[in-house]
């Protein structure tokens, strides 16, 4: 594989290593385009006033997540992983009580 080849696919997928760790450009939306950490942050936020609940009780009961780490995705700080973006763009009942 040469480089081309190499970086065509890196550019498809949405990520590439550099210097051994991962560099990514964000989820692709449905419409196949890259989604942009503020997008990301913006549906997590539109997701947490929708519940009616607090960052931490949304964080705590909905996300299973320390509120440290909610705060650090609503800031920008950190990328939000992938199963949480997928659960927020369709969210299902936690088959748990």
């Amino acid at each position: 594989m040469d480089l081309r080849e190499l970086l065509t696919g890196a550019v498809r997928s949405g990520s590439w290593r550099l210097g051994g760790g991962l560099l990514t450009l964000g989820d692709m939306s449905e419409s196949g385009e890259p989604q942009t950490r503020a997008e990301e942050v913006a549906l997590l936020r539109q997701r947490i006033e929708e519940s009616g609940l607090s960052d931490r009780q949304f964080a705590l009961q909905v996300l299973r997540r320390d509120d440290r780490t909610i705060r650090r995705w609503l800031a920008g700080d950190s990328p939000i992983p992938q199963v949480v973006m997928d659960f927020l763009r369709e969210p299902v009942a936690a088959p748990w009580p």
